[in-house]
């Protein structure tokens, strides 16, 4: 399979306005009796597009033995701090686990304490997996999977919009250089890229996104070269082709 710039950019916008139209659906009809903004963020199937677009790359692949899961019967993984963990994605191949990848969003207007959610629920995810293979959880011998973490924000301006900077209070220690004057996009995208090279995870992607410009036509743009949905689509490919 080639790899067409112009076909991960249309695939990334109809998985963008996908995510938006799902989200607007459940936010006006409610969840359970969850209303409004919550209901969106807790319907379960607003990033199914990014999923597929992984899902048809190993289809793509045509590699003998490879079984995708994404149903939620085929996503829970076994932990070593927690018992299991639903992921989005589950690669195996004749019991041997090959890649697993996790996709999250981030919706205003609250930005603040769940940027801070996202972040340490990231970092745990892959010490939890990590340290599950390291002790022998998928057998004594397992190599590390290839591991994926994607998330989608919602680009807003204004007062305490994603893109405007955040005042911080540090009163011991100065906080790292990065980090004054950035809003909450920028932070993400720090994040994305500490955690591969930390090695938290293989590859990382952001997507930034306007609600309403979204959910219209797709539209998404990318913070930096280095956290591109593109990147993260290619760095996967080739994971795949070298299995």
């Amino acid at each position: 399979m080639h790899l067409n710039t112009g076909d991960i950019d249309k695939l990334t916008r109809q998985a963008v306005q996908l995510y938006w139209e799902t989200r607007g659906r459940a936010e006006a009809k409610g969840q359970g009796g969850d209303r409004g903004g919550r209901a969106g963020a807790t319907a379960g199937k607003n990033l199914d597009g990014f999923v597929q677009i992984m899902s048809d790359l190993i289809t793509e692949a045509k590699i003998e033995g490879l079984v995708a899961g994404t149903q939620k019967k085929y996503v829970t993984l076994p932990g070593y701090l927690r018992p299991v963990k639903d992921w989005d994605l589950v690669l195996t191949r004749r019991g041997e686990l090959l890649a697993v990848l996790e996709f999250k969003s981030h919706v205003g207007p609250s930005f603040g304490n769940n940027f801070n959610n996202r972040n340490e629920e990231a970092m745990g995810s892959s010490i939890d997996i990590r340290t599950a293979v390291n002790r022998g959880v998928f057998g004594a011998s397992h190599k590390m999977p290839y591991l994926g973490w994607c998330i989608l924000v919602e680009d807003a301006y204004g007062p305490k919009g994603s893109r405007d900077p955040v005042k911080m209070n540090a009163p011991h220690f100065d906080p790292m250089a990065e980090f004054v004057g950035a809003g909450y996009l920028d932070r993400y995208e720090i994040l994305c890229r500490r955690l591969e090279e930390e090695n938290f995870y293989s590859s990382t992607a952001l997507i930034a996104s306007p609600k309403i410009a979204g959910r219209a036509t797709g539209e998404y743009s990318d913070m930096s070269e280095d956290t591109s949905f593109e990147r993260f689509v290619r760095r996967f490919w080739e994971f795949l082709v070298e299995v």
